[in-house]
């Protein structure tokens, strides 16, 4: 299974990321990964027999620095465990993800940058996430900065 988590504010690429792994790995066996260099080692770590039962989840950092080599590596993994819900791939990405990325069938979380209405209102339902609440002044600030 391949998520892919991606978008322009990347402070809400790393809460999408939180989110994702709160859901999803209570019990799964999870690395972090810095891609390209580490790319391989991700799908190394997903290709291993499991040393617990449930899912393994590889999540790798910065992949929209891909590279053809990874590009390749990311195919052979698609045609051999894609399909495998306990082997689970994230491709976290600050910006936009290498377009192969985006291919059918993978799952896709679009954290775009927003403005005006779209960013108060966030703020708002984050704010509350947090217990806490915003007042007009300082929401106008973190608004229009």
């Amino acid at each position: 299974m391949i998520y892919v988590i991606y978008g322009e504010d990347s402070f809400r690429v790393e809460l999408a990321l939180k989110d994702f792994l709160s859901r999803h790995a209570p019990h799964a066996e999870v690395s972090f990964f810095e891609a390209p260099q580490e790319f391989v080692n991700a799908l190394d770590f997903l290709s291993r027999q499991a040393l617990f039962q449930g899912p393994r989840i590889a999540v790798v950092k910065q992949a929209e620095r891909f590279d053809e080599e990874a590009e390749r590596g990311y195919r052979d993994f698609c045609q051999s465990h894609a399909a495998e819900d306990d082997r689970i791939l994230v491709l976290a990405c600050s910006g936009k993800p290498p377009r192969w990325a985006l291919r059918a069938g993978n799952n896709h979380i679009d954290c775009k940058k927003l403005k005006g209405k779209d960013l108060a209102e966030w703020l708002d339902e984050y704010a509350a996430s947090l217990s806490i609440t915003l007042d007009g002044r300082a929401k106008t600030i973190l608004v229009t900065s």
